[in-house]
This record gives structure tokens, sequence and C-alpha cells, in this order.
């Protein structure tokens, strides 16, 4: 669920300050988080990190080095509750002073994956130490134990592998993904954490059946099938193959759906357009990400099938959870 850096790491305003005293504690906390991450990130003092690409070369020192450096402009981004500049931040001075690799991260819900930092996720799991906790322990929650949960927009894995892990052996998770890339590194993390109760399908969910036409970001956690965050465009595009989740469902033999995220970057309303049957027989808890009109269209489709719209503490701007109400005897 990712809406951009500056707008995931948005902190609600009264926690926000411009003065040091205030936050010393929770930014030297963060600091050490820091400072962790990127040892592992070159290698020193600990294990060699999982890595999809080539090691750290020793030149990646300085690297990290000018990121020790620039605490500052990341306290600038981290805590100010200005807009203005962030993106110009991010792109400019955070993302390149960190060393061009990968590192390992641990989950919230459990299990583990490996990022790149200079990736809005992986930047967001280096600052934070974890990734949109409340929305991992909330699927979690819902995901039982021996049910179907469903990942739309799977990227690679930061919340299949928490849901895998929850519904157990004796459940399954659908992962679908239509981006290629992230379809590779997805099956690599699902591989490091030895999981066999995923089944990813590389395509896209949608109202019906077909293919469509899936605009590639500057990030891979921007491609969408509608339009790309403002500011994350990319270069070209791939035709994928689509499906409803109502199809993929029954293909999957019905089993009892208990949990479904969606993460679509615009493809919600679609998504589940092609899945009414599946919300009218089991009804299952959905995590979504929306904004604006987008939160509108999406209660005018789940308020007449008795979902009811919330935001629990700690979830991210624009994530909202949608549960079933049951209606009153």
């Amino acid at each position: 669920m990712l809406t951009g850096v500056s707008g995931a790491l948005a902190l609600p305003e009264t926690n926000v300050r411009h003065d040091l005293d205030p936050v010393a504690a929770e930014f030297a906390a963060r600091v050490a988080t820091i400072q962790t991450v990127s040892q592992a990130l070159l290698g020193v003092e600990r294990e060699a990190p999982v890595a999809l690409g080539p090691r750290l070369p020793l030149a990646a020192l300085a690297q990290s080095v000018a990121w020790s450096l620039s605490w500052p402009v990341r306290f600038y981004w981290a805590h100010s509750s200005r807009q203005l500049g962030k993106k110009l931040v991010v792109d400019r001075v955070l993302k390149r002073a960190l060393p061009d690799s990968t590192f390992e991260a641990t989950l919230a819900g459990g299990g583990k994956v490996v990022l790149s930092p200079r990736e809005d996720i992986g930047l967001i799991t280096l600052l934070h130490g974890t990734f949109e906790p409340a929305e991992t322990e909330c699927a979690r929650r819902y995901a039982r134990t021996g049910t179907m949960a469903i990942d739309v927009g799977a990227n690679i894995g930061m919340f299949t592998i928490p849901l895998a892990r929850a519904v157990g052996e004796s459940g399954r998770v659908l992962a679908i993904e239509p981006a290629a890339e992230n379809v590779e590194r997805l099956e690599s993390n699902l591989l490091l954490n030895r999981l066999c109760n995923v089944e990813v399908k590389p395509m896209a969910a949608a109202e019906k059946a077909g293919q469509l036409l899936l605009k590639l970001g500057a990030d891979p956690a921007f491609h969408s099938t509608t339009a790309i965050v403002r500011g994350r465009e990319g270069d070209g595009s791939v035709t994928v193959p689509a499906d409803t989740l109502d199809n993929v469902w029954a293909a999957a033999g019905t089993p009892p759906v208990s949990f479904l995220k969606i993460d679509t970057e615009g493809g919600e309303i679609s998504v589940l357009r092609g899945a009414e049957k599946l919300l009218r027989t089991d009804r299952p808890a959905i995590l979504v990400e929306a904004k604006g009109r987008r939160v509108r269209e999406l209660d005018e489709l789940l308020v007449p099938l008795r979902y009811r719209r919330s935001r629990p503490a700690g979830f991210a701007v624009g994530n909202h959870l949608y549960t079933h109400v049951r209606p009153s005897s």
C-alpha cells in the first residue's frame, strides 16, 4: 500500500515538530536503526545480506558516509509537515546517498524480504525499520487459519508473506501481480521464506477477462493499469493478461476467503466489480489503498453490500479497511 514516500511517511499534525528537542529521543533511536541497517548493507560487522544483485563494492563506503552525513535532510523529510521539495529530497539526495545494492529486512508480520534501498518500499523500511506495521497486523488478524487470502497487487511480497504465515499450512494465498520483474522478486522472497502455500498469478485482476495495458512507473511500486502517481511516471508500458477475481476464485475451487488486499494504483474499482460473487458469498475483510474520489466510489460499491469503512490507528494516509456488517436481528 504505497502512495509515495513523502505521503506514506506523513505524521499526524499533533506529532509534527520543527525543533529538535521534542523528538530527540525518537530520532536517536531512528539513527541507531539507520546505522544498523547501513552496516548490514555494507557487510560491516554483520553477516553479508542476501542479495538479488551484485555484492557491494568497496567504493560504496563513500556512499555510506554521504548517507550518514545527510541526516539533517532525512530529519526534515520525516518530521516536517511541509510537502514542498520532499520528492526532490527523496530522489536527489536520499536515494543517491544509498549504496546500489540490496538488504534483507524482517517484516512486521514475520518473515523476511530482500529490498532495494533506492526504491520507495525499501527506503521506508530502511528509515522506519518496518513497513506498514498496523496494516500488516490487521491483515494477519483477519486472515484466518485454513482459509484463503488474496493479495491483489502483491508486488514483491510485503503482505503476501505475512498472510501466508497467518493462514498456515492448511490455508492458501493467491498473490496476483502483473509486472514480470515484481513476480520474479516475489518468487525469490517466497523461496527465501520456504513458503509452499502461495500461488503466484502473473496477471492483473480486473472487471472482465482479457488483456490490459500496464503502465510502468519509475519505481516498481507504482506500475498501474490506470494512471501512475504524479511524479512517478516511467517509460513504456506492457500488455498483461487479466481476469476477474470471481474466475480465479472459481478455478481455485471456491475455498472460503477471509481476507482481500488490493493495491493496484487506481484499479481498485475494476478489481471489486470482478469479484461480486466472492464478496456476496464470503464477505472477506478488504484492505485497500485509495484517496479522494476513489474512496467515494469504493463506498458506493461496497456500502450496499453491507461493508463499513474504517481507518484503524496507525494506518498510513490513504489506506482503508472495509469489513462486513451483519444485519441486526
